[in-house]
């Protein structure tokens, strides 16, 4: 049983950044069939232009009304997998990796970090 579908069966759908960016199709299908949406595969690919970062990046301002309506500024960053773990050193990424393994060891969620 692949993890989706164990959160599925559990009544959960996991959303990972990572498996949106790399498989866009495969997740918005996924969460349309957890959520019971019937999709066309038009509605797919209007859904994957429309929340692709660089869209969302060029259209901040339309969506600052809807998602930041006191103004207090969205932020786009690089839109990239794992990027967030440049903010840290070498010494902290070590910290976090040894605790993600510690914390998630028996999880068969997957994670891609880059």
């Amino acid at each position: 049983m692949s993890s989706l579908n164990t959160w599925m069966f559990l009544g959960m759908t996991s959303l990972i950044y990572g498996h949106g960016m790399s498989q866009p199709q495969s997740a918005i299908t996924n969460l349309a069939e957890s959520l019971k949406i019937s999709c066309t595969n038009d509605l797919v690919t209007d859904i994957i232009k429309t929340t692709s970062f660089e869209n969302m990046k060029q259209n901040k301002k339309e969506l600052s009304k809807i998602f930041d309506p006191e103004g207090k500024g969205l932020i786009f960053r690089k839109g990239q997998v794992g990027d967030w773990k440049n903010w840290f050193t070498d010494a902290q990424n070590e910290i976090f990796d040894k605790q993600f393994e510690n914390e998630m060891n028996d999880s068969n969620l997957e994670f891609k970090f880059s």
